[in-house]
C-alpha cells in the first residue's frame, strides 16, 4: 500500500510526456477524471468541477478544459490498474500523497522540485524543468507539421482561427487518439 501512495513521482512525468498536460493539471487529477468514452477511448477529463465532492482543482484558462486521450503505453504500464486500486481504497484523488499547504498552494510543487533535482543528479544541463516535458510533447508534433486545431485542442490552447473556434464540434477523443496521440513512440 505504501508504494501505491508514492506513485506520483513515477506517473506524473510519464503522463506529462505522453499528454503534454501541465504539471498541476496532472497532479490534481481525480480517479473520476479517467474514464472510457462511448467510443472506447480512455481519456483524462481536465476540468475544475468534481462529482466526488472535492472541489480543489484549478485550470489555467478556459481552453484548459478538455479531454486528453490516454496513450496505450500508459495503459500497458498500469495506469488503469493504479486507478482501480485507489478506487478500491476509496481514494478520490489519483495522487493522494500530494498535498496543498498554505506555503505550497499547488499539488504539483513537490513533484516539480523532485523532477528538477533528478535532472540535476543526471547532469542534464540547460533550462530544464518539468515543463520541458510539455515542450517535448509539442515538439514531437511540430516537426511533423501537426500543430493544427486538433493539437491545440489536446494541448489546451486556443484555436487560432475564428471559424475553427466558433463553428463545428470539438474533435472526438477517438479522432484525437487515432490521428495524434497514437503516433507518439518513445521507443526509438
Amino acid at each position: 500500500r505504501r508504494v501505491l501512495f508514492r506513485s506520483a513521482y513515477y506517473w506524473v512525468p510519464l503522463i506529462g510526456l505522453y499528454t503534454g498536460m501541465r504539471l498541476e493539471e496532472i497532479c490534481q487529477l481525480h480517479c473520476e477524471d479517467i474514464f472510457q468514452d462511448p467510443e472506447g477511448i480512455w481519456i483524462f477529463d481536465i476540468k475544475e468541477s468534481s462529482d466526488d465532492g472535492l472541489n480543489d482543482k484549478i485550470l489555467k484558462n478556459k481552453n484548459s478544459r478538455r479531454f486528453v486521450p490516454i496513450h496505450n503505453d500508459l495503459i500497458e504500464l498500469g495506469l488503469l490498474r493504479l486507478r482501480e486500486k485507489l478506487v478500491g481504497h476509496r481514494e478520490c484523488r489519483l495522487f493522494p500523497e500530494l498535498k496543498k499547504t498554505p506555503s505550497s498552494p499547488k499539488y504539483g510543487k513537490q513533484v516539480g522540485k523532485t523532477f528538477s533535482r533528478r535532472l540535476e543528479k543526471k547532469k542534464i544541463k540547460g533550462a530544464k524543468s518539468f515543463h520541458s516535458l510539455r515542450h517535448s510533447f509539442s515538439q514531437f508534433f511540430k516537426v511533423r507539421n501537426l500543430h493544427n486545431d486538433m493539437f491545440r485542442q489536446i494541448f489546451g490552447h486556443e484555436i487560432a482561427e475564428l471559424a475553427g473556434r466558433q463553428y463545428g464540434e470539438r474533435f472526438s477523443a477517438k479522432t484525437c487518439y487515432d490521428q495524434l496521440i497514437c503516433m507518439i513512440d518513445y521507443s526509438a
